[in-house]
């Protein structure tokens, strides 16, 4: 709705000079310039003023965004954005004289038959695309404007209207118990359109598999979350400088304190919207969170084509020092390997807009540890929250109570977890 909102303000000059009044234009040539380019505005155009409020205006953000918000749903919804299924059948229908014959060659192996379909079925969103387009320049009142808006603005994605009302194409049907050829999971008709039944039953299977990574990925995505959390909970940012050679690249898994599971100000630097940073500013707690949420969306992503992205799964053998795709390299046994690894995990999107720091103190972390794994740098360095957070709390606690470390149970969390009031 947000994103679609958008779209709709840019078509109307009304509507864009009431979004101009909620920015501080007077102050700023960047908020102009993006307010005041050409139109209509996508996804993009959006996101950019986002990430621009966010990073060069925090303290108006909380204000602002939420307007903006209120001013798209509100566009969006007198607008009228609705479309129907006879509008699905004509764009569908127009398509129909230029969609490309599907070609498959019997003597290709299986990776080749894959490829062939797939490059057949992008072809086919191409010209899905294209044609959405063509209707999005036309007046707002013709047949399928609302469709071609969500599509084309980025409200919902290109795969969805191709399946919609050009062709379903390839699917990934998952793990299978016997021998298949990617042709098996080839649909050359759309949804609008309607599919066989023998094709209807393997487009099942597909989404079968989708359910299984969500309901699944969902609980191993938790793990890695808590796993990072109990491993960088105690990484903190403390004032001053660690007095390393200003020669060197400020970059943090350099910081001479690292020893200490400290990082200074200057090897850290100064995260968005922040003049200064507290004394024990939580930079472990704030990478792991960041890290482990996008493992999260990672995990509930549905995969409804031959395309798939590095899996939740992979992530965690990847920080357990077996990267899959990499002849199972372990990328925290050396400090030379710190770069590529921040490179292999920003090839996915899902984290290429993660700030390299949190990637630099995950890798420090478990660069530390003897086993250079996610889970001998947890097992290494657990204190007594961890411990108590972590499998084999009653063991834990009971070691403590023997060693006469009880002390350390002092924290008002701590003391919660120990069945104690807080002090």
């Amino acid at each position: 709705d947000m994103v679609c909102g958008h779209f709709y303000i840019s078509l109307d000059s009304a509507r864009r000079q009431e979004l101009l009044t909620l920015f501080p234009l007077a102050s700023c040539d960047k908020c102009r310039e993006l307010l005041q380019r050409e139109t209509p505005w996508r996804k993009d155009h959006g996101q950019e003023l986002l990430t621009h409020i966010c990073l060069e205006h925090p303290n108006k953000a909380p204000k602002i965004v939420p307007q903006w918000m209120r001013l798209a749903f509100k566009t969006i919804t007198e607008a009228g954005l609705s479309f129907g299924f006879l509008e699905l059948v004509e764009i569908h229908n127009r398509l129909l004289p230029i969609l490309p014959p599907v070609s498959v060659n019997k003597n290709d192996s299986f990776r080749e038959e894959m490829m062939r379909l797939k490059e057949q079925t992008d072809q086919v969103g191409e010209l899905v695309k294209n044609k959405l387009e063509q209707i999005v320049a036309g007046p707002a009142d013709s047949p399928g404007f609302g469709f071609a808006a969500l599509a084309w603005s980025g409200a919902r994605g290109s795969k969805q209207t191709r399946q919609l009302v050009g062709r379903r194409g390839v699917l990934d049907p998952g793990n299978t118990g016997f021998t298949y050829c990617p042709r098996d999971f080839f649909i050359p008709r759309s949804l609008v359109e309607g599919i066989t039944v023998e094709k209807s039953f393997n487009a099942a299977m597909n989404a079968r598999s989708s359910m299984v990574d969500k309901k699944l990925g969902t609980g191993r995505a938790g793990h890695l979350m808590r796993s990072l959390v109990l491993v960088l909970w105690d990484w903190k940012v403390r004032p001053g400088d660690c007095g390393r050679n200003d020669d060197i690249d400020r970059l943090l898994y350099g910081c001479q304190w690292r020893g200490e599971k400290r990082i200074c100000a200057a090897c850290y630097g100064l995260p968005a919207g922040y003049d200064s940073l507290p004394d024990g500013y939580p930079a472990g707690l704030i990478a792991a969170q960041s890290f482990g949420e996008r493992g999260t969306q990672l995990s509930m992503q549905s995969f409804h084509t031959a395309e798939r992205q590095l899996s939740i799964d992979d992530v965690t053998a990847l920080l357990e020092g077996r990267d899959l795709a990499n002849d199972s390299k372990n990328w925290f046994t050396d400090e030379q390997d710190v770069d590529g690894f921040i490179e292999r995990i920003k090839k996915e999107s899902g984290y290429r807009s993660l700030d390299e720091r949190h990637l630099y103190l995950i890798w420090l972390a478990i660069h530390q540890s003897t086993g250079k794994t996610l889970t001998s740098a947890w097992e290494e360095n657990r204190t007594p929250l961890s411990g108590l957070t972590g499998p084999g709390q009653e063991l834990f606690l009971s070691t403590l109570l023997e060693m006469n470390e009880i002390e350390c149970l002092s924290s008002p969390l701590a003391r919660i977890l120990t069945s104690r009031i807080p002090e």
